[in-house]
C-alpha cells in the first residue's frame, strides 16, 4: 500500500494537466483588481477634470462680476464663484467639496480658484482604500474689455455679378 500510495504522490506532483487553470484562479485576484483600479482612476480623473471645468467657470463669473462692479467685494465675488461652480458640477451627483477658496492676485489681475475633494471608489475599497483626493486649481486672468472690432467681407465671386455688385456697394 505505501508503494501504490508513494506513486500517486509522485504522479500528482508531476502531472502538469489543469496548470492553466490553477495558474489562472491565482491570477483571477491580481487582475480582477487591477482592472478595479484603472475603472476607479478613470472615474477620479473624469470627476477631477469636471471639476476643473466648473472651476473654470466659476472664477470667470468672479472676475466677470467684479469687472462690471467695481465696488463688489472679494468675498461677494466668492460666492458668485461658488454658484457659478455647484451649477456646473450638478451633473456629478453627490461630490464632496472642500477648502473652496477663491483668491485675487492684483499684481497680475488674476483669480485663482482652490479646492479639494474626495471621490469615492467602487472597486479598490475592497483592498481598503475607500476614496481618492483631489486637488482642483484654476486661474483666470481679468482684464476691462477692449473696443469692438467690426470686419466686413464683400464677396466678389462670381455669383455676385451684374447688378447684385452694385447693389451690394451702395
Amino acid at each position: 500500500m505505501p508503494l501504490r500510495m508513494h506513486k500517486n504522490v509522485r504522479s500528482f506532483r508531476d502531472s502538469t494537466s489543469g496548470n492553466i487553470a490553477m495558474m489562472f484562479s491565482m491570477l483571477m485576484v491580481p487582475v480582477l483588481a487591477a482592472v478595479g483600479l484603472g475603472i476607479d482612476m478613470s472615474k477620479s480623473t473624469s470627476v477631477q477634470r469636471a471639476l476643473a471645468e466648473a472651476a473654470d467657470a466659476g472664477a470667470l463669473a468672479a472676475a466677470r462680476a467684479r469687472l462690471n462692479n467695481k465696488s463688489l467685494s472679494l468675498a461677494d465675488a466668492e460666492q458668485i464663484a461658488r454658484k457659478a461652480f455647484d451649477i456646473n458640477i450638478r451633473r456629478l451627483g453627490d461630490v464632496a467639496v472642500s477648502n473652496f477658496k477663491l483668491a485675487y492676485d492684483e499684481e497680475n489681475t488674476t483669480y485663482t480658484i482652490n479646492l479639494d475633494t474626495a471621490v469615492s471608489t467602487q472597486f479598490v475599497k475592497l483592498v481598503g482604500i475607500k476614496e481618492f483626493q483631489t486637488s482642483v486649481m484654476s486661474e483666470v486672468r481679468a482684464s476691462a474689455p477692449r473696443g469692438l472690432e467690426l470686419v466686413m467681407a464683400l464677396d466678389n465671386t462670381g455669383s455676385m455679378s451684374g447688378s447684385k455688385m452694385a447693389t451690394l456697394k451702395t
